[in-house]
């Protein structure tokens, strides 16, 4: 078996004893056990080896279908003060507007 890369961004974060995987340029959020985001880091790292299980096996096919595993290398976006952003064909891609959301903890009624 070919070593498989890891190809798109992908961020963790812990949430509720699990992980959540976020891949934003594939548009994929996953929540998955550390089970799960070992396999990953190894594969990052070049360290994968496979244990030979059908079910890994999934996984990997799995994560190849969703693009981050053995997928296209992602180009970054371009920065505003890149020097193609001020090329005539990109002008078009500048922001024309932000949006800013807060999030705060909301007072629960009777406390």
């Amino acid at each position: 078996m070919n070593q498989p890369k890891l190809t798109a961004e992908v961020f963790t974060f812990p949430y509720k004893g699990k992980h959540v995987i976020y891949a934003p340029f594939q548009q994929v959020m996953l929540l998955v056990n550390e089970t799960m985001v070992n396999l990953l880091v190894d594969i990052r790292d070049g360290t994968y080896h496979g244990n030979g299980s059908e079910d890994e096996a999934k996984i990997i096919k799995f994560l190849k279908e969703r693009r981050i595993v053995d997928g296209p290398e992602e180009k970054p976006p371009v920065a505003p003060n890149s020097r193609h952003f001020n090329q005539p064909e990109s002008r078009s891609s500048r922001p024309t507007s932000a949006t800013c959301a807060v999030f705060i903890a909301m007072p629960q009624p009777g406390r």
